[in-house]
This record gives structure tokens, sequence and C-alpha cells, in this order.
């Protein structure tokens, strides 16, 4: 959570106080240096605790969704960077693109042949050709991007730690949505031929990425930021693991948590590695 404290031990408390008053008294008989390690333990901990309600109150920390990863790698930051916020989503570190290289295009969809319809520019809600649109009243994107393993390089590979599967897609949100547990999510699943039980699963937030995939943009995002009205990539790496088997389906799909409208573009799962020497 966003401190040392734990609101479910709250009623012990009274009983804690006395293992700590026992602590305290012996360290501070021990001498001059144990008094010091002290006091620098426990000035440590307060601001730490404070630095966290900080970053809590700026927006770049969410403690019911937190994890330690992205709580310590952010914490003295001012505002958020495009990979912080994928970290937070999927609880682990994203690598720099500039130190892969794409492999492969495993599937893509543009969706030129799926709509056809010319934006009306007398309506603001109106979808451009070439796109697809969520409904509020869909729940999952009519599409799926779905890619059946036969690549050997992705599963024979002994190198797992330097591959990388990268998946996007560009969407426009006409509204905005500041609640983390409704956000559209773009999904990653992994299963076998079959069998509805996904192996492995990536859920990405989209909302509160768009306007924000450009580095040049600074880190000046926080958790509840994301901008309606722009259109904007949304991406996210995750690693290739031992898990991994031929005839495997690799499935790109959008999940509308959110019950909002949402239009969705150049949908892309790609394989990449890391640059040799």
């Amino acid at each position: 959570m966003n401190g040392f404290g734990a609101r479910p031990m709250i009623h012990v408390y009274p009983l804690l106080a006395f293992p700590l008053t026992l602590l305290l008294e012996k360290t501070w008989k021990a001498g001059t240096l144990w008094r010091i390690g002290l006091v620098c333990t426990a000035g440590a901990t307060v601001v730490l605790s404070l630095a966290f309600q900080v970053q809590q109150a700026r927006g770049n920390l969410f403690s019911e969704q937190s994890n330690a990863g992205f709580a310590y790698s952010t914490l003295f930051k001012r505002g958020l960077c495009y990979p912080d916020l994928v970290r937070q989503d999927l609880c682990f570190a994203q690598p720099n693109p500039d130190q892969l290289q794409r492999l492969d295009v495993l599937a893509e969809e543009s969706f030129t042949t799926t709509n056809t319809l010319k934006s009306n520019s007398n309506y603001k809600n109106a979808r451009p050709a070439g796109t697809l649109v969520l409904k509020p009243s869909d729940e999952f994107l009519s599409f799926s991007l779905r890619k059946v393993l036969t690549d050997t390089s992705l599963y024979h590979n002994k190198s797992y730690d330097k591959q990388w599967l990268r998946c996007s897609g560009r969407f426009y949100a006409p509204a905005e949505n500041s609640d983390l547990y409704t956000r559209q999510l773009l999904t990653l699943q992994i299963r076998r031929d079959g069998q509805d039980k996904a192996v492995e699963w990536y859920g990405c937030r989209i909302n509160n990425k768009l306007g924000w995939s450009d580095p040049t943009d600074g880190c000046r995002a926080n958790l509840f930021s994301g901008k309606a009205g722009v259109w904007d990539e949304v991406s996210f790496f995750v690693p290739v693991t031992e898990s991994l088997q031929q005839g495997m389906i690799l499935e790109v799909g959008v999940w509308n948590r959110a019950g909002q409208t949402l239009w969705v573009d150049d949908l892309q799962l790609e394989h990449w590695t890391t640059k040799s020497d």
C-alpha cells in the first residue's frame, strides 16, 4: 500500500506496543551507534511513508492496485512516463525499444475492408473509414487478432530473456474515463487450441495512455491523466517464456470494461528481440 501501516492489524497495535517498547529500550541501552542506527531507520521509514502519500495525492500511485516494482521505481518522480503507466498494469518493467529490434509481424489488422464508412465532420462521434468501433453495449471488440504459433524461433530459442511479444493498436476515446477499475483494456491471451482458459493473460489499460506515447511529452502523466478526443497508439511488451509451445494461440483483443465508445485501428502482434552486441 502507500505506507508501512496495515489497517487490518489496528486491533493488535496495543499488543505490539509491548515488544516495540522492549526493542526501543534494549537498543537505546546498547550504545551510541545503536541509537544512531535506530533514529536513522525510524527517520527513513517516516520519509518513505510520507513520499508514498505524496505520490498517491499526485495521482502517481493507486495503492489498491500497486506493486512493489512500480511503487519504488516511481517513488520520487513528479510525473509518470509512458513505460511507468504500462508497468503499473503489467507489474513488470518494460524494455527500452532502442535496445530491441523487430524480427517479425506475427499478425496485424488495419480494418480497411471491415469498415468503409466515411467520417461525417458534422457529427463528432462519426467513425472514420478503416476503423472498428466498440459501442457502449459491446463488452468485447467484435474482432480479435489471432495467431497460431508455428514460428519455431519463438518456442525453440533458449534465450527467452531476450525475446519479447509486442501488442499495439491505435485508439480514440470520445469521452474521458478516470476510473481505474473500469477502463478499457488492450489484452493478450495465450491459450491452447480448444481450451478457453488462458495459459497466460495480460491486460493494459487504454484510456490513461492516450496522448502520452510520444517521448517528447516528457514524464508529465499520472495514472488518471489520459486524454480524450485524440488518436494515439497504446502498446506493451511481454517476455517470451518457456510456457510457449507449438500450436498455441496468441490472441489480441479489446475489453470494454467501461461501457463507453472506443474506436480501434491498426492492431498488431510482433516478435522482438534484444539487439546483439
